[in-house]
């Protein structure tokens, strides 16, 4: 297949596009063998984009992808592997579309076959927070009836929130279903956990506060999930 690699380059303190900068894509396979390494120019909008076919014959594993501009670094991880078709599918679902710290977390995992039969076997379900690192923080395990099972797991009293998601947390919920055939298949999930159930941002209309003139001021009100939430402001 062919990897489409892309990069948006902003700048930290207005945001704004990173334009006309040289910006090199460089990939490494799962041995840490540099297979691309191509510069590039970020456009007006400060994007910059670059193909990469891969061979027939490669190294399975995890890949690293970077993007660099300047002295600044971004990368991510992809998997390459051979495709296996899915025995079965599996679905993870939670009663609420975001959590509160201490609260609990009920979800329920159904698997069937593609046929339509539910599936026999048994479930692992691990809940993992990633602030700093990945680090487990829950985990349970049942058996499936009639292709459904029920679990319920409880949530830290802190988590650590990050500044691009407003202070809120993420944790991921994990699944692995194996059937009686001993074939396994995953599944997971993000779910948002914030210190409040309601979120505000106030936003200037010119991106900043102007010294000397009336600012305008944009303030919305949501919920943890992204839902518009109706309620009233007092600004000072």
């Amino acid at each position: 297949q062919v990897l489409r690699l892309r990069a948006l380059a902003l700048s930290s303190l207005s945001l704004k596009p990173v334009e006309k900068e040289p910006l090199t894509f460089e990939v490494e396979d799962a041995k840490g063998n540099k297979v691309l390494k191509r510069r590039t120019q970020t456009s007006e909008f400060g994007v910059a984009y670059a193909d990469f076919q891969l061979a027939d014959e490669v190294v399975m594993g995890d890949w690293k992808i970077s993007a660099i501009l300047s002295d600044v670094t971004s990368s991510r991880t992809i998997g390459v592997r051979r495709y296996v078709l899915p025995k079965f599918r599996a679905e993870l679902a939670t009663d609420r579309t975001f959590y509160l710290p201490g609260e609990r977390l009920s979800g329920t995992v159904r698997a069937e076959y593609f046929f339509g039969k539910p599936v026999a076997g048994e479930v692992v379900v691990k809940l993992l927070a990633m602030d700093a690192e990945v680090r487990e923080i829950g985990k349970a395990t049942g058996s499936l009836v009639d292709g459904r099972w029920t679990f319920e797991l409880p949530l830290d009293g802190y988590f650590t929130g990050l500044p691009i998601n407003h202070g809120m947390a993420h944790v991921l919920l994990a699944a692995e279903v194996k059937d009686t055939a001993g074939h396994a298949e995953k599944t997971a999930r993000p779910v948002p956990v914030a210190r409040e159930p309601l979120q505000i941002s106030a936003v200037p209309e010119s991106g900043r506060l102007a010294d000397g003139v009336k600012n305008r001021i944009y303030v919305a009100t949501y919920t943890p999930d992204g839902q518009p939430a109706p309620a009233t402001v007092s600004v000072s």
